[in-house]
């Protein structure tokens, strides 16, 4: 009876292991049935097919948009996009897999924080090609992720930084050439004539076209002209008709440089400034009291001097100083298939300060006085010439009649 018993109880579970066997075919566990599960996060034939691509968290959003053989930032002036920082930002979309299948449980998903921050790639019709979610790191690595709004969550070890500002994504280089690329170069100045400086082949020193008497080019100077110009970035951009704008025009200095492939580049640089102008019209100074200084002016009144003593300015400031204006440039290129000569329309382009004020103040920070001959050393006497020289002396005396 009991051998009976164990092999009914055997006889049971092999029928249950077959259908348990049966069951799991049927629906196998959710990482091995989901399609996505180790596939890469973007597919190749997806980021071929894109034409245009949109970030956006918290609240903001930046376009990119292919436009001929280039990109653009939409969101910014249209302005030409960095394509290395695109290609690495979808390189790296592409490249993750997903790891696994998470949830589909509408509980859990709200706790992985799947809200706004989104990459789409949309076709030429701004339809998305594919739209991701992006929510909350995992604590063992990877985010949290969901396509199209689906509600399904995967994990996928995503490193990309979201960047929603438009003006990281622009190409900020204005310029772009080498010293030993060029063969002429010219520098205005405010309150001097212009000065020019040539060589006829590369590898061949710079010459002025005016050297001032009894001085030398200091070659390294211009050489670091040309440094300063020929990577030129900007830092930010503003209306073409911002007051500041307009008023470092009056401004400028121009630097035309030409190469030797017979490009020329006329680089504009100014700003407006420092002022001194009249303080709030309504801050009207007193004229009493022992700290003013005597001799000095307040508003029309000179100050003076008492049997108490000098009078004190007790009142607000008769002047305030307006700092100097940011610098502006504006870039000019004698190829008309330049990019840059199209962006110079779309908006004005601040520079770093200190490109401007790192320029030769005047003609003269060019060239240094020629240095002067060493007068020629006569060779010291050893005791040896010494005797030679009386010996000569002595013969001569000798031979005399």
């Amino acid at each position: 009876m009991k051998l009976k018993n164990i092999l009914l109880v055997v006889g049971i579970l092999a029928v249950l292991s077959g259908i348990s066997l049966v069951l799991n075919k049927k629906n196998p566990p959710a990482d091995e049935a989901d399609p996505r599960v180790h596939q890469p996060l973007i597919a190749s034939d997806t980021v071929n097919k894109a034409a245009a691509v949109r970030l956006t968290d918290k609240g903001k959003t930046v376009l990119l948009k292919k436009q001929g053989d280039s990109w653009i930032v939409v969101s910014y002036h249209d302005l030409p996009a960095d394509f290395s920082k695109l290609a690495r930002f979808v390189q790296d979309l592409a490249n993750a897999k997903i790891d696994r299948f998470v949830t589909s449980n509408p509980k859990r998903i709200e706790n992985l924080e799947l809200k706004d921050t989104k990459v789409a790639l949309l076709d030429a019709s701004d339809h998305p090609l594919v739209e991701i979610t992006i929510g909350k790191y995992a604590e063992g690595g990877g985010r949290f992720l969901c396509f199209n709004d689906e509600p399904k969550v995967y994990l996928a070890p995503i490193s990309a930084w979201i960047d929603t500002e438009p003006k990281n994504w622009a190409n900020s280089e204005l310029t772009h050439f080498s010293a030993d690329e060029v063969a002429k170069v010219s520098l205005t100045f405010p309150d001097a004539s212009p000065v020019v400086f040539v060589r006829a082949k590369k590898g061949e020193s710079f010459t002025a076209e005016k050297l001032p008497d009894g001085k030398q080019l200091k070659e390294a100077t211009v050489t670091s002209l040309l440094g300063s110009l020929g990577g030129l970035r900007f830092t930010d951009t503003t209306e073409l008709n911002d007051p500041q704008a307009v008023g470092a025009r009056a401004h400028f200095r121009t630097a035309t440089v030409s190469t030797f492939a017979g490009k020329t580049v006329t680089i504009n640089l100014g700003r407006e400034p420092e002022k001194i102008v009249a303080a709030d019209p309504e801050a009207k100074p007193a004229t009493s009291g022992p700290e003013a200084v005597v001799g000095s002016v307040v508003g029309k009144d000179k100050v003076t001097a008492d049997k108490e003593g000098p009078a004190k300015v007790t009142g607000g400031p008769v002047t305030k100083t307006i700092p100097a204006g940011p610098v502006f440039v504006t870039v000019e290129s004698s190829d008309a298939s330049d990019p840059v000569n199209a962006i110079m329309k779309k908006c004005a382009f601040k520079v770093g300060d200190y490109i401007f004020t790192g320029l030769p103040a005047k003609p003269d920070d060019f060239f240094e006085p020629v240095p002067k001959p060493e007068p020629k050393k006569e060779p010291a006497k050893t005791v040896e010439t010494a005797q030679a020289s009386e010996s000569k002396s002595a013969e001569k005396s000798a031979a005399k009649p």
